[in-house]
């Protein structure tokens, strides 16, 4: 949102970007003196501000309400979220996922498309990342590999914190996926939720492997980079449950799952929408032959679960074009105007 500002916006506004995790001098004085403040994960809400959630990922686990949160922890999330005067939606479909989680009135929701996913399709994203790693791609097919995160800063664990990730599907061969890797032209970027992106990191390092690559959080905000600048660089996604497949979708490119915990995931978190096979347009992976098999597969028949993608795609998206910034920021200003 704030790397897509109309023209005229900016010319109309101050717009100041505020991140909680590197909080300069002018930190507490931008937040206090705003009119408007913008949130993805923030718990600062004031009543004396305007606030809009743009939340960050179109809901397949369970939240807040919904979720086996303590209840202490629910109803203070709550409380932020009656305080919100808007909440940007993907759809009508997210509107209501999210409101079962939260339950603020209907009236509070905006469908606009979500900014990031602008960003997402328009980038460069193969010579962002090609910059990035330092490496080639010209000939070269991207796998990107982003699991969910196993544990919330509650505590909460979700699946099986420490066998959950690529590389503990089922008699899985470091060594012997480098080399397919390599024999096909592909490279595998790891992009870990950051409470495991050390692990991966070092896993990498031990092993020399040619053609993995981790991806790092702080490596991104070094350059003033976005994820979403990069993800388009992916030929193919990897993930299990995160959310980010369903912002992928817009790409119309293929995703493998592998749900290797997918029962112990279902006990301890639970997932918000089901049956898991139906909203997760692709191939289930839980050996390694599966895994390669599939990876070859869906390189190569553009046809691959392309019906099923398109089926997630309309029921999550209303727009599917790149105007969704410009679409929040009108909301923007008549909030503004209206205030």
């Amino acid at each position: 949102l704030y790397k897509m500002v109309p023209s005229e916006i900016n010319k109309k506004y101050e717009i100041v970007l505020i991140n909680e995790n590197s909080k300069d001098n002018n930190y507490y004085l931008d937040l206090f003196e705003s009119r408007l403040v913008a949130h993805t994960h923030s718990n600062y809400f004031s009543d004396e501000q305007l606030n809009i959630q743009l939340w960050h990922g179109f809901p397949l686990k369970t939240l807040s309400f919904m979720s086996k949160f303590p209840n202490s922890v629910k109803i203070q999330n709550n409380l932020h979220w009656n305080k919100l005067d808007a909440i940007v939606s993907y759809s009508q479909t997210y509107s209501t996922f999210i409101n079962a989680c939260y339950g603020v009135n209907g009236d509070k929701y905006f469908i606009t498309g979500i900014p990031r996913n602008d960003l997402m399709i328009k980038a460069d994203g193969k010579g962002q990342l090609s910059k990035l790693l330092n490496i080639s791609l010209e000939t070269k097919k991207v796998i990107f590999y982003m699991p969910t995160f196993r544990e919330s800063i509650y505590g909460l664990k979700s699946g099986d914190k420490y066998n959950f990730n690529i590389l503990d599907v089922k008699d899985f061969d470091i060594s012997e996926f480098d080399a397919f890797l390599e024999t096909l032209g592909l490279v595998l970027v790891l992009k870990f939720h950051p409470f495991h992106a050390v692990q991966a990191i070092d896993h990498i390092k031990r092993k020399r492997l040619k053609n993995f690559y981790a991806l790092e959080d702080k490596e991104l905000m070094e350059i003033n980079l976005d994820l979403y600048e990069v993800i388009n660089a992916a030929d193919l996604l990897i993930t299990d449950y995160s959310s980010i497949y369903f912002d992928y979708l817009l790409l119309d490119r293929p995703i493998i799952f592998t749900p290797i915990d997918l029962e112990k995931y279902k006990n301890n978190t639970g997932f918000l929408v089901e049956p898991y096979d139906f909203w997760a347009p692709g191939p289930k992976c839980y050996t390694f032959k599966q895994l390669t098999e599939e990876i070859i597969k869906c390189l190569n028949d553009e046809s691959y679960y392309k019906r099923e993608r398109e089926t997630i795609c309309n029921i999550v998206h209303h727009y599917k074009d790149t105007n969704s910034s410009e679409r929040v920021w009108k909301l923007i200003d008549e909030l503004m105007e209206n205030n």
